[in-house]
């Protein structure tokens, strides 16, 4: 059942999310927005939530039922590797045909929807986002990826292209941004500030932590590093970087690995490194006890991706109180990290001049207790769900009473 117009703080909402990769894929911004959503429904703010997402694995295509999330996968991943083989017309045919799995899916729920949001600027979320428009229905769109999501670049596109992706940013209710860079590269093609959310992305750590013994027993300091093994990642950028560290360091890479010539070709870069730099690559680790004693644990963390949105890696270390030595990775880290305080952001394209900061961090006395409480205090997801919450309702009551429009 959907809500009424009027507003009210106690109102329930029926929500479907669109989205390509959803857990238990391995995606930052659908874990994220599972853990949020699902906070929402135990707190009784958001009644019944739909996603609808693609299948990695053809075991995954069955309906699912995750934490009382009801999550449907009509369409297969494009982000696989037989994709990418695909000639033109092919890449046509299979679009148009999973198009039409995702509108069938859609149809069968629309009447339970009272609010539609999607993550992601693709062609997923984007026909999500027309059948949003065609059932006119609310519309939040989110976008996480500077040089991917944003209007600037899909602008770029051929012409047919260009219009399907980014018209939903002219009939979406709301746009969240997860960054001042892309706030600012929507303000660029057009959208109007009012119709933008700019707001840090929460990071939870776990509850239920278990106490762990030190993941490493020499006392060699730990250089780490979180994330999934790929070429956006710009891991061998950090190898190379290795080469300059003037201490002995445990390098530790912690990830699954999308892409095995990639994965060798880190090897190779591992094994060039002097007797000084130990390395090791722990793959996948689904212990978060164990995770989160390791960014404990660790001296710091490092990070140097070509694109992201808001890297939660990033927040999550210095919620364990360990500084972060980062590349700017298109203006997403600075709203994370405060120069000087929590780290340091090293906007360099020379492995040596990353090096040589880090080497700084790693010698350098922190307190551990200060970085947590700060990022405690600015990643906290209590006002940031509040405030969904109030944006979910004030749209909803736009559209059902479009003469009244209550300050946003």
């Amino acid at each position: 059942m959907g809500i009424s117009g009027e507003t009210n703080k106690e109102a329930r909402l029926n929500i479907l999310l669109g989205l390509l990769k959803y857990p238990p894929d391995y995606a930052g911004d659908g874990l994220r927005l599972h853990r949020m959503l699902t906070r929402l429904r135990e707190s009784s703010r958001v009644q019944d939530v739909f996603v609808i997402t693609s299948w990695d694995k053809p075991e995954q295509k069955a309906d699912q039922n995750l934490q009382g999330i009801c999550v449907f996968r009509p369409a297969e991943s494009t982000l696989k590797k037989e994709w990418r083989a695909y000639g033109k017309f092919k890449k046509l045919t299979v679009f148009l045909g999973e198009s039409f799995n995702i509108a069938k899916h859609y149809f069968r729920l629309h009447r339970r929807i009272d609010l539609v949001f999607t993550s992601g600027s693709g062609w997923f979320p984007s026909v999500i986002a027309w059948l949003a428009w065609l059932d006119r229905k609310p519309l939040i769109k989110e976008i996480v990826l500077m040089g991917s999501d944003d209007p600037l670049t899909l602008a770029k596109k051929r012409l047919l292209l260009r219009w399907i992706f980014t018209l939903p940013f002219r009939f979406a209710d709301l746009i969240v941004v997860l960054s001042p860079v892309l706030k600012n590269a929507c303000i660029q093609f057009g959208i109007p500030e009012e119709k933008l959310w700019s707001r840090l992305n929460p990071v939870v750590l776990p509850s239920n932590l278990k106490e762990q013994p030190p993941f490493f027993p020499d006392a060699l300091p730990v250089l780490l590093w979180v994330g999934v093994l790929s070429p956006r990642k710009n891991v061998e950028f950090l190898l190379q970087a290795a080469k300059y560290l003037t201490s002995p360091v445990q390098l530790c890479f912690v990830g699954p690995s999308e892409d095995d010539t990639y994965r060798e070709k880190l090897s190779a870069l591992a094994d060039q490194l002097p007797p000084s730099v130990k390395v090791c690559f722990l793959g996948k680790m689904e212990d978060q006890s164990r995770l989160y004693a390791l960014y404990r644990q660790a001296k710091l963390f490092w990070f140097s991706s070509l694109k992201e949105g808001s890297p939660n890696v990033v927040a999550e270390s210095l919620l364990c109180g360990t500084p972060v030595v980062s590349l700017p990775v298109m203006g997403a880290v600075p709203f994370l990290v405060e120069n000087g305080k929590d780290g340091e952001v090293v906007d360099t394209a020379s492995p040596q001049e990353f090096a040589r900061v880090a080497d700084r961090w790693l010698t350098r006395d922190v307190s551990k207790e200060s970085i947590a409480f700060r990022a405690q205090q600015r990643f906290d997801h209590k006002p940031i769900d509040a405030k969904y919450v109030e944006h979910f309702q004030r749209i909803i009551g736009q559209k059902n009473h479009p003469h009244h429009s209550p300050n946003p």
